[in-house]
């Protein structure tokens, strides 16, 4: 298991979030969870069987968001013509996915849930 806190800040939106993911499978490299970027430094002479990892993740995150440019329309200007819905500050999130990865080839497929962001 691998949490994480993270903060979001920008133009579009601020906000901070924790959350934590769960990786298993086989032949898995001591990786930093579901990231998208890794080495490319590999030991040479492996094995086939060596080079290949299969794996299932599942994640959990929850964020409050502090403002919203999507919802709520440009902080400095017009800030009251944003769309007229109810923001719910809370959104939480969960992924979930499997990977196969060969050397530095990496092959995923993830589906993410989400909660509303606002209501109608």
């Amino acid at each position: 298991m691998i949490p994480r806190v993270g903060v979001l800040a920008g133009t579009i939106q601020d906000a901070v979030e924790v959350g934590c993911d769960l990786k298993v499978g086989w032949n898995l490299k001591n990786d930093v969870g579901n990231n998208i970027m890794f080495s490319v430094v590999e030991g040479k002479g492996k094995s086939f069987l060596d080079k290949l990892s299969i794996y299932g993740y599942v994640g959990v995150d929850e964020r409050y968001y502090l403002y919203n440019h999507f919802l709520e329309g440009s902080f400095i200007r017009n800030r009251d013509k944003g769309l007229d819905v109810d923001i719910e500050p809370f959104v939480g999130e969960m992924q979930c996915g499997a990977g196969l990865k060969y050397e530095n080839f990496v092959i995923k497929y993830y589906m993410i849930f989400r909660q509303d962001e606002f209501k109608h």
